[in-house]
C-alpha cells in the first residue's frame, strides 16, 4: 500500500520537462483536455478527434516525464480494468495512448508533442470512433 501512495505522489508532482515546469499527472490530463477541445470542439470529446488528441498528448507528456513503463501500465489499467467501457472505446484509447508514448518519448518539449499529435490527427493515423 505504501508503494501505491509513493507512486501516486510521484505522478502528481511537478518536475522539470526539458527545462520547463511540467504539470503533474492530473494537471497534464486537464491541459490535454483543454487543448483537445480548443482544437477539435467539445462535440468530439467522446470517441472523436478531441478524445484521440487528448490521449495522444497526455500519454506523450507522461512518456516524456516518466519513460514508457509508467504510462503503459497506467493506461492499460485505466482502459481495460475500468468497468463499463466498451471494447471498441478501450481499443481506440489504448492505440492512441501507444502512439502518444511513441511521440512523447523523445520529444524536446510539450509543443513538439502537440505538433506530432496534430500530424497523427491530420493524416488520420490516430483512430476515432466518430
Amino acid at each position: 500500500m505504501a508503494d501505491r501512495k509513493k507512486l501516486a505522489k510521484a505522478l502528481l508532482s511537478e518536475t522539470n520537462f526539458a527545462g520547463q515546469p511540467v504539470p503533474g499527472w492530473i494537471d497534464a490530463k486537464s491541459l490535454a483536455e483543454q487543448e483537445a477541445i480548443k482544437r477539435y470542439g467539445k462535440d468530439t470529446e467522446h470517441n472523436g478527434a478531441a478524445d484521440a488528441f487528448r490521449h495522444l498528448v497526455w500519454s506523450g507528456m507522461a512518456a516524456k516525464k516518466y519513460g514508457n513503463a509508467v504510462p503503459t501500465v497506467l493506461g492499460a489499467v485505466h482502459e481495460f480494468i475500468e468497468p463499463g467501457q466498451p471494447e471498441a472505446e478501450a481499443n481506440m484509447d489504448a492505440t492512441n495512448n501507444k502512439y502518444g508514448r511513441y511521440i512523447g518519448s523523445d520529444a524536446k518539449d510539450l509543443q513538439q508533442i502537440m505538433d506530432r499529435a496534430k500530424l497523427l490527427m491530420d493524416y488520420k493515423i490516430a483512430p476515432t470512433l466518430k
